[in-house]
């Protein structure tokens, strides 16, 4: 039911809210054929699009086009950017990617979730506004009834350049149906504190407004808001004053300061922009009387009183001289409506008007139209006769076209791509998910490098990224050099390959081998080369000696080929010194050489299980044979993505292996199989602490420059100017600002700037308390973890009571 109070001494009786809103609200019935809305007095559609992510002066020159040529007089625009709370959508998306039977995924799924759910209209952090929330924009065009037919084909050629509009600015989008109204329009008129969009069934034999009240919530009209049952405030505001200049891109700081996180809109909202179209003909002549009397002003005795006449007149002779060249008014109107948990009114109100002042712009509280304001913002609401009335409270302004153009509220945050793998939050509190294997670009590829500082989360982000293909039912192959994925790959259930003083491990590269391809002599022959010469190249006879051994002993031998074969083979050739050399400096990896045991024998590695973790720490005092270890694995990698399903994911991981890339034959790898792997649906991905590192080496330069992605996490400023410096990647001065901004709260988020090929989006990563402990690398999380371990804990409940510890101290 509906109360009034502050407007009588004493509150006046209760009246049925159903009856209100019945009376109110002009939504009467829908055309499903055309798929347009009869309202009372109207006929109007409405279309969603993604919202842009930013503009340029093409994107302006469209839009003013737009206005120019695709409304006619009479009718109205209306645009509505809305910070929703139903997150669900997204969340379910990013659920239903996550394939995996591994019940861990399940619970690393639900953690996550349940982690992100609760910040919807509750802050995730307790000294900053992070609010997750899914930006969507709607456009509304609205008609007077008229003559129904020739207002259906009017309004038809309207909306399909409105529609080529959004086709030619490349967003997504699609016509609302009459069931995703109800439930938008129930979302708006009676907020409740659920993520998941409401399942509406339309009933076309009801009125749409009998069927938006649905069940109502009482509403107590209060002098400056609306409060909606015993949860909700709704406070609509209104512009009262305009900045002197405005570009349109500027539309993105009035929804949170990219760069100034204390400078942010706290509570779910809508942001409205309507634009009526007058007649012409009458809005010239009142310009023109108006710049007549002001000039007369201007030339008379009252100007020595009176200074401003001078100003306005030329304003008045500017306004007319544009509308000479082809201008147009528009009455316009803004209002942002902002739904308030009870309480949190005066604080959210405060935060919009701060924002919005620091951009100069001014937003005055309705004091007493607080409902005929609300009810003007709503989608498909308004008429003539209402603007008229808002207009005359001051609440709509005339203006030209080329002025209301740039105060479109049609920008907001990326929304990430189609299918969420990572799933990541903006910094004005977007939810959305990044794949890498989403790549449009003709002819581009799925490989990444990962750079950030030591602390960052660098390591943490490739693991999670790791694990999203995991789950999505991919695999995965890990070079790791300092144990930041171990634990992951135990709660997995994932292939350890640790060279331990006591392990039984043989990585013979021909054991598992059907046939010697040519491929697979390209990977060998390296391998072999850098066993007998290390870091030195071979000549041409030294290579063809090699290439010679491979292919005579697998004739002969098969997948019973060994490294002890081969240097037989190569010492057997007693005509010439330089294979018995050869044969002589393989010693090493024979059996009866010091590394003979992990080389000679069936291979012991299971590459059948879809994450297998290389870990090279033990081995950083044999540098040699680190690096000969690397290149037989990464030949096993190769065969595993060559020769498997192309419809499953995959992904070769290497962390902080550059001290083994360089000088080493890595590189001819890293070509090879980047010039194959997106056709198999593979993936590179390079993580390291500077992204100067990449133009430290060949095998560097050319990591980087056969990757599309780019993941950047902190990093120096001097690095990043370095980088911009070398020119590889185009960056502008707004990216460059945006990189360099980036920063990491430990125990909180990292956040990173993610740039593909023309797109780029800036993104944190929340972790829920299980995972913080999962990817942690600090010394007392990991010790408290080994130390349950050792009382004979599993990994999961080591890691969930370490967790639920460390959640108890901070005070959660």
């Amino acid at each position: 039911m509906i109360k009034w109070q502050g407007f009588f001494e004493k509150p006046s009786q209760f009246s049925p809210f159903e009856h209100i809103l019945h009376e109110e609200l002009p939504y009467d019935a829908y055309d499903e054929e055309h798929q347009l809305f009869y309202n009372k007095d109207t006929i109007s559609f409405c279309i969603e699009s993604n919202p842009l992510t930013g503009a340029n002066e093409e994107v302006l020159k469209l839009i003013n086009n737009l206005l120019v040529t695709g409304f006619p007089e009479g009718c109205i625009l209306q645009v509505h950017l809305f910070a929703s709370p139903k997150i669900g959508p997204i969340l379910d998306k990013w659920n239903q990617s996550r394939l995996n039977s591994n019940p861990i995924f399940e619970y690393l799924t639900k953690a996550r979730i349940g982690h992100l759910t609760q910040s919807a209209y509750k802050s995730l952090l307790t000294d900053e506004s992070v609010l997750l929330r899914d930006f969507r924009l709607y456009f509304s065009v609205i008609f007077d009834k008229g003559d129904t037919e020739k207002s259906l084909r009017e309004i038809l050629i309207v909306r399909e350049q409105l529609l080529s509009a959004l086709r030619t600015l490349g967003v997504p989008y699609k016509i609302v149906q009459v069931e995703e109204f109800i439930a938008l329009m129930r979302e708006w008129i009676a907020p409740n504190d659920k993520i998941d969009v409401e399942k509406v069934i339309w009933n076309p034999n009801d009125t749409l407004n009998a069927q938006i009240s649905g069940q109502p919530k009482p509403i107590d009209i209060r002098s400056n808001f609306l409060q909606i049952g015993e949860e909700f405030e709704i406070r609509p505001l209104v512009v009262e004053q305009y900045p002197q200049q405005w570009p349109l891109w500027g539309m993105q700081s009035l929804i949170g300061d990219l760069f100034h996180i204390n400078q942010s809109l706290c509570s779910p909202f809508y942001f409205s922009f309507s634009l009526y179209f007058p007649s012409q003909t009458r809005q010239r002549d009142r310009a023109t009387l108006k710049s007549t009397r002001w000039r007369r002003l201007h030339e008379s005795p009252i100007r020595r009183f009176l200074p401003i006449t001078g100003y306005v007149t030329q304003e008045w002779e500017n306004v007319n001289r544009k509308v000479a060249l082809g201008e147009k008014f528009i009455w316009v109107m803004h209002s942002l409506v902002l739904y308030c948990k009870r309480g949190e009114g005066e604080r959210a109100v405060h935060a919009a008007e701060n924002l919005f002042s620091l951009n100069g712009w001014k937003l005055k509280p309705t004091l007493y139209t607080t409902l005929p304001v609300w009810l003007a913002s709503l989608p498909m609401s308004l008429n003539k006769e209402w603007l008229e009335a808002m207009h005359g409270l001051g609440f709509a302004k005339t203006m030209l076209h080329s002025s209301a153009s740039q105060l479109l509220p049609i920008i907001a945050e990326s929304k990430g791509t189609p299918d969420p793998r990572l799933l990541l939050v903006g910094r004005r509190g977007q939810l959305f998910g990044w794949d890498p294997f989403h790549n449009e670009k003709a002819g581009g590829n799925f490989n990444i490098c990962v750079v950030g500082k030591p602390g960052s989360g660098k390591s943490v982000v490739m693991q999670e990224l790791q694990l999203s293909i995991l789950a999505s039912g991919g695999r995965v192959w890990v070079i790791d050099i300092g144990r930041s994925a171990q634990k992951t790959c135990e709660l997995v259930g994932g292939q350890l390959i640790d060279f331990a003083p006591n392990s039984q491990i043989c990585i013979n590269p021909f054991s598992d081998l059907e046939s010697l391809t040519e491929d697979d002599l390209k990977m060998l022959k390296p391998l072999i080369t850098n066993m007998a010469l290390k870091k030195r190249d071979a000549t041409d006879i030294e290579d063809s000696f090699i290439e010679e051994a491979i292919t005579s002993v697998w004739n002969d031998y098969g997948s019973n080929t060994t490294i002890t074969l081969i240097a037989h083979w190569l010492e057997s050739q007693s005509e010439d010194l330089v294979a018995k050399e050869l044969g002589r400096m393989l010693y090493p990896y024979t059996s009866q050489g010091m590394y003979g045991r992990l080389w000679n024998g069936k291979n012991t590695i299971n590459f059948d299980n879809p994450y297998v973790l290389l870990e090279l720490d033990n081995l950083e005092s044999t540098k040699d044979l680190q690096t000969v270890v690397l290149l037989a694995y990464l030949h096993r990698v190769s065969n595993a993505l060559f020769l498997g399903d192309r419809n499953q994911r995959k992904m070769c991981v290497m962390d902080e292996v550059w001290a083994l890339l360089n000088g080493c034959r890595v590189t001819e790898f890293i070509q090879a199989f980047a010039r194959r792997a997106r056709k198999h649906n593979g993936s590179i991905m390079l993580g390291t602490q500077d992204i100067s590192d990449f133009f430290s080496s060949q095998a560097g330069e050319i990591s980087f420059r056969i990757s599309d992605w780019l993941i950047m996490l902190q990093q120096k400023g001097e690095s990043i100017d370095r980088f911009i410096e070398k020119g590889q990647k185009k960056v502008d001065a707004y990216q460059e600002k945006l990189m360099k901004s980036l920063r990491t709260v430990n125990g909180r988020y990292s956040e990173m700037m993610i740039c593909g090929d023309n797109w780029y989006a800036v993104g944190r990563l929340f972790l829920d308390p299980f995972s913080q402990i999962l990817y942690s690398s600090k010394a007392q999380e990991y010790q408290a973890v080994h130390d349950l371990r050792e009382k004979g804990y599993s990994l999961p409940e080591a890691i969930a009571l370490v967790a639920k510890e460390v959640q108890r101290g901070k005070g959660n």
